[in-house]
């Protein structure tokens, strides 16, 4: 079975809540990047200059921490040891600056990308087949002869019993991820223990003042 990609003009909203949906999963990523200029404008007139108010402004405050910052490790700071620890703060900042420009530079790209999200959700659940048949995405493929998994309301169980499976299945990876932290850590934890009860042992300190007490 073969899906056919469909043109712009055969859009149809089939998800008639998409832009309550596309407002849900973007609201954070949105906040975020529209705080710093970079998310795409759809407003027009006076709004649209806003984001380059915004840029001008991050870039502003990023510049008066790192310039005055490289000139202080250069110039006044005369410890090696602290030039080093702030050198890894004077990195951190540099890369920061360099991924803003980034995201600035593929603004467009983002902008596109965008409304492509407005696009595959507006189709969110359905795909058309060479037979002009609607298809529902499944998670993992169904034999089609243990039952019709296109038909409600075994569609919506079967996705429900994938989406158990998926949380399973990545529990365990994560649950044993972190129980391989935590008995490294205990294990480690412990081998100082020994290490300094046998340091102790050689230097008997504190075995003296346990005799003298």
């Amino acid at each position: 079975m073969h899906l056919t990609i469909l043109n712009e003009s055969d859009y149809r909203a089939r998800n008639l809540k998409y832009k309550e949906d596309i407002a849900y999963i973007t609201k954070h990523s949105k906040w975020i990047l529209k705080s710093i200029g970079i998310w795409p404008s759809v407003l027009k007139d006076v709004s649209k200059f806003l984001p380059k108010i915004v840029f001008g402004l991050c870039n502003f405050v990023l510049f008066f921490a790192i310039i005055p910052c490289i000139l202080y490790i250069v110039i006044e700071e005369n410890n090696t040891m602290i030039r080093f620890k702030l050198f890894g703060l004077l990195s951190f900042s540099l890369v920061a600056l360099i991924k803003y420009w980034t995201l600035l530079y593929r603004k467009s790209r983002i902008k596109n990308c965008v409304e492509q999200i407005w696009i595959d959700w507006k189709q969110i659940g359905t795909f058309i087949d060479e037979y002009n048949r609607t298809i529902k995405p499944v998670i993992y493929p169904t034999y089609n002869g243990l039952f019709n998994v296109q038909r409600s309301p075994i569609y919506e169980f079967v996705y429900i019993l994938h989406c158990m499976c998926g949380y399973v299945m990545h529990s365990v990876t994560a649950g044993a991820c972190g129980l391989t932290a935590l008995f490294a850590t205990h294990a480690c934890g412990q081998i100082d223990i020994v290490i300094a009860r046998l340091n102790d042992l050689i230097h008997g300190k504190y075995t003296k003042e346990k005799i003298k007490y």
